[in-house]
């Protein structure tokens, strides 16, 4: 199923999106290695605007990372917002927030997950409408 987004408040703009890399809360998307998937969540309401909560679970449907531990999250739609793997890595989810910015979430050599902050790649960046 193909979807676009076009004119929604959730991206904050009125350019057309290809909707089946996103991640939304209708739309759980594999990792590229096919051993998670991630999904969104509603937050909590803030100031009367929708929030998302990433979370990624393995084949088996257990939750390994949950994105709502940090003053980032859970992630407002009032900007631009995405949420989307990174095609060139097995499994690295990246977070495009308009409000507070972007951030990558990966499975460490110890086997937790973890969140960091940093500038998105290229790939991500010219998902930018």
């Amino acid at each position: 199923m193909s979807a676009i987004v076009a004119g929604c408040s959730l991206f904050g703009q009125s350019k057309s999106l290809d909707g089946d890399r996103f991640v939304r809360p209708d739309h759980p998307v594999d990792s590229p290695s096919g051993q998670y998937t991630a999904a969104v969540e509603h937050g909590p309401a803030e100031n009367g605007v929708e929030t998302w909560i990433p979370v990624i679970r393995d084949k088996n449907g257990t939750e390994v990372f949950r994105d709502d531990h940090d003053s980032y999250a859970p992630y407002s739609t009032r900007s631009v917002l995405y949420v989307t793997w990174l095609s060139s890595k097995p499994a690295e989810l990246w977070v495009y927030s308009g409000d507070v910015g972007e951030f990558a979430t990966s499975q460490q050599a110890d086997g937790t997950w973890a969140k960091r902050g940093e500038a998105a790649p290229k790939e991500i960046t010219d998902l930018h409408p």
